[in-house]
């Protein structure tokens, strides 16, 4: 199958080039009009490190836009790129993410998905109280996921499937939950 899309995108390009998958990358575009979606981790390997907008064109949702301009204002934070070999989830976690940090905490790691993004925040054993507050006033997705995570010693990790506003307002709340932690500390 990747191979006929290769040969296929090949055609769409008018590309008479090796198909060489270590150091070829397929514009989106391309994988469009084909019809068949690549996954993240196949589309840029560890050696393969994506640019800002092409980022930007996988996720395809304009809540990718608000989320990193709410989290650079509020935060004066840019997203740090990371490369995931995570195979748990079926290789879910697997390929780049975007790690943003204040004050050496992380207040959220995103994974680009065709379409939506996930938002992973880690809740740390102090911080479970002040999440079960901010929970009462979360979208019902949220409260089910909260509920459905277990909590270990450490704290609960929470990963968001960001497909709605309300959802990204819920990421951002936790986000500010966790900034706000690093503030008291400091």
């Amino acid at each position: 199958m990747l191979q006929l899309f290769f040969d296929f995108s090949k055609k769409a390009l008018g590309d008479k080039r090796k198909n060489d998958l270590s150091s070829k990358i397929i514009p989106i575009e391309i994988v469009e009009k084909v019809g068949v979606k690549m996954e993240w981790d196949k589309r840029f390997n560890a050696d393969q490190q994506p640019l800002d907008q092409e980022v930007s064109t996988f996720i395809a949702n304009p809540l990718w836009e608000k989320l990193i301009n709410s989290l650079q204002t509020t935060y004066q934070v840019e997203p740090k790129l990371a490369y995931s070999s995570c195979s748990m989830g079926n290789g879910y976690w697997k390929g780049w993410n975007l790690k943003f940090k204040k004050g050496g905490k992380s207040l959220c790691t995103v994974y680009p998905k065709a379409g939506y993004f996930t938002a992973l925040i880690s809740l740390n054993s102090q911080e479970l109280a002040d999440a079960e507050v901010l929970l009462q006033f979360c979208d019902d997705y949220t409260k089910r996921l909260y509920q459905t995570v277990a909590a270990s010693k450490l704290g609960k990790a929470l990963s968001f499937e960001v497909t709605n506003e309300k959802i990204l307002q819920d990421v951002l709340a936790f986000a500010d939950l966790r900034a706000g932690m690093a503030k008291k500390k400091n």
